[in-house]
């Protein structure tokens, strides 16, 4: 049988750990050569299991075939790390690309290091920071602001050029009346998010790239990752905060195993359980995409579905993006990965929902 390539990373870096230890002729090479085996023997039976399932292949030349597509690449693993990676065509782990709307589980990440620092509450309202906004705008909440149910119009950053700073873009972000009262209505989009990282860059006194970097990006080592607007590249100062994210398959997979194991170093594990619950409740669901599976929910920053009526813990939860990036989570079992793939999402959805499952069902 013709597998697509399987880039093992974990493994890989193993054997070279392995074979560095051998050079040294210590007691443990022989230890060291059988470990590397039998990691790499695991890797090979859950890149078997996952073509031999019946609808891989499918899925496979689905995203191979994508319009505007150079090649698409896979990691997904487990608490233990990476444990499954598959790259077809030009698409390297290192390859950076503009992630959309995927860039939301990087920026609710962000502001949620300020919660863990109190610098911030999850409920403290906006009107600190923007006094001369009116009394209703006033109240609405960092919590609304990263679960889209702030009123705030949705889609105001998508025609905004980004210029004047991230003060000035989230205060034209205030400016137009709110679609509905905080609280009641869910409606997808960028906008709030400005507003949140105003507040963050108020409170910290730095730029929204220098916040990342410093509390995300340099504790995790992420090389490629740096913040922009979408189609035009990474641009300090003009960072899109719901979609504006630039980074390598490699990079993100490395801050997905973080969130998956209850965010390691970078995050509190109380911060990540909010970020995967419903915080919706019972405001209406006014404008949500089309590639959403029905009845999902929303956390911080994060699509929810299958969610425990009783706290709204979420199940699996995803922050898919237009041009096909697609990180998930598992939360019963831990698994986690990403897809990265050039290409309209509503073209590459479905098939990459099923090699998901495919691949969840092997690890």
């Amino acid at each position: 049988m013709n597998y697509p390539r399987q880039l093992l990373f974990s493994f890989v870096f193993t054997v070279m750990q392995a074979l560095a230890a051998c050079s040294t002729a210590t007691s443990n090479d022989a230890a060291n050569v059988e470990n590397t085996a039998a990691i790499l023997s695991a890797g090979k039976k859950i890149a078997q299991c996952v073509n031999d399932e019946e609808t891989t292949q499918t899925s496979f030349s689905t995203l191979r075939s994508a319009p505007r597509s150079n090649g698409f690449i896979v990691i997904a693993g487990n608490a233990h790390g990476a444990q499954y990676t598959n790259q077809y065509g030009n698409f390297g782990a290192n390859d950076a690309i503009n992630i959309a709307s995927a860039s939301k589980w990087a920026t609710a990440v962000t502001l949620l290091t300020l919660v863990d620092r109190e610098e911030i509450k999850l409920d403290t309202t906006i009107g600190e920071y923007f006094p001369e906004i009116d009394a209703v705008k006033k109240s609405i909440t960092l919590r609304q602001l990263l679960a889209h149910t702030s009123g705030i119009a949705p889609r105001l950053i998508r025609r905004d050029t980004g210029k004047g700073g991230a003060q000035s873009v989230a205060r034209r972000m205030l400016a137009p009346k709110l679609l509905a009262p905080p609280g009641t209505s869910f409606r997808y989009g960028g906008s709030s998010m400005q507003v949140a990282g105003a507040i963050a860059e108020q409170i910290t006194g730095k730029n929204w790239s220098a916040l990342f970097a410093e509390r995300v990006a340099g504790p995790l080592g992420l090389k490629t990752a740096a913040w922009g607007r979408p189609l035009r590249g990474p641009e300090v100062g003009r960072e899109m905060l719901g979609g504006g994210l630039f980074i390598s398959a490699r990079d993100f997979a490395a801050l997905i195993h973080t969130l998956s194991i209850g965010g390691g170093d970078i995050v509190s594990s109380a911060s990540i359980d909010q970020m995967f619950s419903d915080q919706v409740g019972d405001a209406r669901i006014d404008f949500a995409p089309n590639a959403v599976v029905t009845g999902s929910s929303y956390g911080l920053g994060s699509w929810c579905e299958g969610y425990e009526t009783v706290g709204g813990a979420c199940k699996f939860v995803h922050s898919a993006g237009a041009w096909g990036a697609y990180p998930w989570i598992d939360r019963t079992d831990g698994t986690w990965g990403v897809i990265f793939i050039k290409s309209r999402l509503n073209r590459v959805v479905d098939a990459e929902r099923v090699l998901i499952k495919n691949i969840e069902n092997c690890l």
